[in-house]
């Protein structure tokens, strides 16, 4: 009969195993996010299932084997490194541990998949294949028109997605299926003893079949449109972002902390990126155009050198030779995270690549394995175990309250499809509560808070002009509004709070106060203030300051709305809403020849064939502003719907305004 420990040894095999299987075709439909989000917490929660089965093993065999593997040190300091990162720079650092990518939390997780991998006898390379072919015969099927006229419920309509794929982005599915290619290629360039025809043609079949997968989804995601799912963020400014941190011995040594990249790279950027028509309408990048560059960015030289190390321990210990599928597979990691943006597949195949190399190498290594026999220990045997078990027990707490959070959220999302305004700001009030650290939970509550607040203000504006109103009603709606205000202006001030360095947060919030302005007191001075904030983060941000310069305009301040008009149209010399704004700004200042001039502009910025509207609209405007000029002859009106539009203020308004506390001010902390 089997020992139980040896059992134990055995399910933790088969576990594992499982588990790489798993991994790719793993998603579920409970979170915002169906795939990254749902493969993180299936390798955090399966981690600590992991240990679990080590404690038991421990107390069912009283002993402990271990032997040390060369990459043990390079992914002990690649945890460390995070840890120091988030340590020392990261602002939002509880957020930064669950961090798909380089999050501590989630580095550690996949760390004891390497350790427990690398311990196995079993070569996991098979199982890697067969859930690769698994993935692609997945991917192909949307693109059956049999499958798609099956009758799915509502909620798994996703699946017929032309370019749907259990691994989530198109880019993700390539790394994966590239992997794979070049594991069947090193396969093709090795002599196999005793292979038969069979065997052949069936690893021909395999790599015809990742191939072609490859192949129609790049044709899916060009013909659907859906390119901007393959949009990379550019080397250009990356690299600047990456080069910003040199500036600094501190921020080099330990980057610029996790899950903060898109402040680093709001900062590097320069005047050239509102150049492109495409990329200067996304304010950041939350990752970079290179994993390598991303990493360092993050992490600094010190997580940068772990990934250098391991990277060079791996081509050591597969001797950089092709016929080798460790080595052809090294160099596809290395020269994937050199030229793409990281991802979580690409850092999880880096991990397993580590852990089956491990295995597969182990018999190199000369050093006898470590044993620790407790059966004479009793105590001491226990008492690690319960150590093992307590710190399961807390990790899973914390792991499954995070994941509670994000399952909220995503019921949160469902009321808005069924227009259930109450189980929206319920679901939202309890993410936030869940997990106060999530940006994302603050920012959304902040805008559910604000759409009741105008919701029972348009509602009140109704109420003040029937005399049969009363006043307890009145105020009735007014005390909701300013709670439902205060309680917005909060949860935007607490995201501004939780990462101050992120530009975006900032814009949020003075959203929010400019949505109030005809609703609270203050709320200009303080509007003016936040979008200040975000253009210092973001200076060569030309939104921003249009922005900013809306809300002097509403309020009269146009001396101030031309300087930010002028602002953003240095900014970005071919944008035609800034130069409109500029018109009309010069135009209320009785500037009648620039008002003309830059009207002007805006006709020559359009396309009166794809802009229609808004020609038609600075064409009749130009006429106006002529009609002002001396010895010009009046143009003809051309009536035409009006489609450029000026700053306005918000539509509803409350009379008098309401008193906010002074916790909703900006300077308040």
């Amino acid at each position: 009969m089997s020992h139980p420990a040896s059992i134990l040894r055995k399910i933790r095999s088969y576990l594992i195993a499982a588990l790489i299987f798993l991994f790719p075709l793993f998603f579920l439909p409970s979170t915002q996010e169906y795939f990254t989000t749902n493969k993180f917490y299936l390798v955090g929660f399966s981690s600590l299932l992991l240990f679990v089965l080590l404690a038991l093993e421990l107390v069912l065999g009283r002993k402990i084997t271990w032997k040390k593997l060369p990459f043990d040190a390079g992914v002990t300091l690649i945890v460390v490194a995070s840890g120091i990162s988030i340590l020392a720079a990261s602002p939002n650092k509880i957020d930064a541990l669950f961090t798909p990518i380089l999050g501590t939390g989630a580095l550690l997780g996949l760390a004891v998949w390497y350790f427990f991998i690398s311990r196995e006898k079993t070569n996991f390379l098979s199982v890697i294949r067969l859930s690769a072919v698994v993935i692609s015969v997945v991917s192909i099927l949307p693109l059956i028109p049999a499958f798609r006229s099956l009758p799915l419920p509502f909620y798994l309509q996703f699946l017929k997605r032309p370019a749907f794929s259990p691994l989530g982005q198109p880019l993700d599915l390539l790394v994966f299926l590239g992997f794979v290619i070049a594991l069947e290629v090193s396969s093709f360039l090795t002599k196999h003893a005793g292979e038969t025809v069979r065997g052949k043609m069936l690893r021909l079949a395999r790599l015809t079949l990742f191939l072609v997968t490859i192949a129609l989804m790049i044709y899916t995601v060009t013909k659907t449109g859906s390119s901007s799912s393959l949009l990379l963020p550019p080397v250009k400014q990356s690299w600047f972002a990456a080069v910003e941190l040199l500036k600094s011995p501190v921020n080099a040594l330990v980057g610029n902390g996790v899950g903060n990249f898109s402040a680093i790279f709001t900062k590097a950027k320069d005047i050239t990126y509102n150049q492109s028509p495409i990329y200067w309408q996304i304010n950041t990048f939350t990752v970079s155009r290179s994993a390598a560059l991303h990493i360092f960015s993050e992490t600094g030289l010190l997580g940068l050198a772990s990934f250098a190390l391991l990277f060079i321990s791996l081509g050591y210990k597969t001797r950089f030779s092709f016929k080798n599928p460790f080595s052809l597979l090294t160099l596809y990691l290395l020269a994937v995270m050199l030229i793409l943006p990281p991802s979580y597949v690409m850092i999880t195949l880096f991990f397993l690549l580590l852990g089956i190399t491990g295995t597969s190498h182990t018999e190199d290594e000369t050093a006898p394995p470590t044993q620790l026999d407790f059966k004479d220990v009793t105590p001491f045997y226990i008492g690690i175990s319960l150590v093992i078990f307590i710190l399961v027990g807390a990790a899973g707490f914390f792991l499954a309250r995070s994941y509670l959070g994000e399952w909220y959220f995503k019921k949160a999302i469902d009321a808005v499809g069924q227009n259930n305004l109450q189980d929206l700001y319920n679901n939202q009030r309890q993410a936030a509560i869940i997990n106060p650290y999530s940006e994302r939970f603050r920012i959304n509550f902040a805008q559910t808070n604000l759409l009741i607040a105008n919701n029972i203000a348009t509602r009140l504006a109704e109420e003040q002009k029937n005399p049969k109103t009363t006043t307890d009603l009145l105020n009735q709606d007014r005390q909701i509004i300013s709670q439902a205000i205060n309680s917005a202006i909060q949860e935007a001030k607490a995201a501004v709070a939780l990462n101050p360095q992120k530009s975006t947060n900032w814009e949020n919030l003075a959203f929010v106060y400019r949505s109030v302005l005809n609703l609270a007191q203050g709320a200009d001075v303080w509007t003016v203030a936040a979008y200040q904030r975000a253009i210092f983060i973001d200076p060569q941000n030309p939104v921003y300051r249009l922005s900013l310069g809306g809300i002097y305009y509403t309020l009269g301040s146009f001396d101030d709305a031309i300087r930010l008009f002028e602002q953003a149209v240095a900014l970005k010399n071919d944008w035609a809403n800034a130069h409109y704004n500029l018109a009309w700004a010069a135009f209320q200042k009785s500037d009648f020849q620039r008002a003309a001039t830059e009207m002007q502009n805006v006709l020559l910025l359009l396309n009166p064939q794809k802009d229609q509207g808004d020609y038609a609209r600075a064409q009749k405007d130009l006429a106006d502003f002529k009609k002002k000029l001396p010895n010009e002859q009046p143009a003809a009106e051309n009536q035409t719907p009006k489609a450029l539009t000026l700053p306005t203020p918000p539509a509803n308004k409350v009379i008098p305004k309401i008193a906010l506390p002074k916790e909703a001010s900006l300077e308040a902390q």
